[in-house]
């Protein structure tokens, strides 16, 4: 018996349901140690570029370096595009979007408790990931009451959220302690709160 995810997807009368599969389950779509006659793996070679475009609908990666990337997150609901023909690879990611990441990425079944942000509106995408990393100390507001969804993520502020994201996962975050950043010129624009996560 083999289990198989696939993402959720809305369906009408004249929908066509296609699966794509390899003889051993157990191999990536495209690994090198798929046999001859497998559906979507050649003999000793990764699918090509082209056979790859299939498991999306995004016009706009085709050729970008992060093509494998976004096909990896995609196709494990980790991300999604901004529409349902583009991915936008070269846009900036935004807090919401960070913290949607990790929040599929933990597969939360439970909702989180409430959070006290008034510009994060139940029912958005990023509502109930907001709630979770806030609830669990992975992530806080611009202010006391804002989080800021849309607004594009600081590199001090990712930083800061994947240290207390790995502390979350009782990861060891004590390597970058004795971390001297003085070398850094900008060292003095690091914010208070993100100077143990940037030495992490």
């Amino acid at each position: 018996h083999v289990n198989v995810g696939c993402r959720a997807k809305k369906l009408n009368s004249s929908s066509e349901i296609v699966w794509f599969y390899t003889d051993d389950y157990t191999q990536e779509q495209g690994s090198e140690s798929g046999s001859s006659g497998s559906s979507g793996v050649s003999s000793g070679g990764s699918t090509n570029k082209e056979d790859k475009t299939e498991n999306n609908s995004f016009t706009d990666i085709a050729d970008h370096w992060a093509f494998d990337a976004i096909e990896y997150v995609y196709n494990r609901s980790i991300m999604d595009g901004v529409s349902e023909t583009e991915f936008a690879p070269d846009d900036t990611m935004t807090r919401a979007m960070l913290i949607t990441v990790l929040y599929r990425l933990e597969n939360i079944t439970e909702q989180a408790k409430s959070h006290s942000f008034t510009d994060v509106k139940d029912g958005e995408w990023y509502a109930d990931a907001v709630a979770w990393a806030a609830e669990n100390g992975i992530v806080d507001g611009v202010s006391e009451t804002e989080f800021a969804p849309n607004n594009s993520i600081t590199r001090e502020q990712m930083s800061a959220v994947l240290y207390r994201y790995a502390q979350y996962k009782d990861q060891d975050t004590s390597v970058g302690e004795d971390t001297n950043i003085l070398s850094y010129t900008d060292v003095l624009e690091i914010s208070e709160y993100a100077i143990p996560a940037m030495q992490w």
